[in-house]
């Protein structure tokens, strides 16, 4: 039960856009900032996990969210009801980088404060910190700053839902082949 359309090229990842962040130990993080998305490579595998797959995937996303009110039940997802509206925050850390998605139904929802929102708007923002701490990838939720608007309630929360997956189509095979040509 949403409003926006889904947004075909945001759930897949263009290896030509990633931007390096930062190394530890045998472990590097990269950042898509087309589709707000990361992409961890292990430099002692020679394989990259991604957030997001380089093939077509029009599910796949950085998170989901699933809320409910009187009005019924509502599916949310970063890469349509976020990156498509240009709703969403990014700092680099020393270790990493922090990403505040907000979300909505609407466009014009989404770009509001918490604030500004008028009774019944559906509007959730969800603030992540990706990091690599001693080689390993952490992805951290503070719940203190997450923030659903009034009348819903979050059921659920998918952090990174797609992250590692594989697929084997050949378009699947060309993007992986994409994605260890850019580097």
């Amino acid at each position: 039960n949403t409003a926006a359309p889904v947004v075909s090229e945001l759930h897949r990842l263009e290896p030509k856009e990633l931007t390096f962040i930062i190394a530890s130990g045998l472990m590097e993080l990269y950042y898509d900032s087309r589709t707000c998305s990361v992409v961890a490579y292990d430099k002692s595998a020679d394989f990259y996990w991604t957030a997001l797959p380089v093939s077509r995937n029009d599910t796949a996303s950085m998170l989901t969210a699933v809320l409910s009110s009187e009005k019924g039940r509502f599916y949310l997802n970063t890469q349509d009801h976020s990156v498509a509206f240009g709703t969403f925050n990014t700092e680099l850390l020393s270790d990493g980088i922090g990403i505040t998605y907000i979300m909505s139904d609407k466009a014009e929802t989404a770009v509001k404060s918490p604030e500004a929102l008028s009774d019944d708007e559906l509007y959730i923002s969800v603030p992540l910190t990706i990091t690599l701490e001693d080689g390993n990838l952490r992805v951290t939720l503070d719940r203190g700053k997450l923030f659903v608007s009034d009348g819903y309630i979050l059921e659920s929360l998918t952090v990174m839902p797609f992250f590692g997956a594989l697929s084997y189509t050949d378009e699947a095979k060309a993007g992986e082949a994409a994605l260890y040509a850019a580097f």
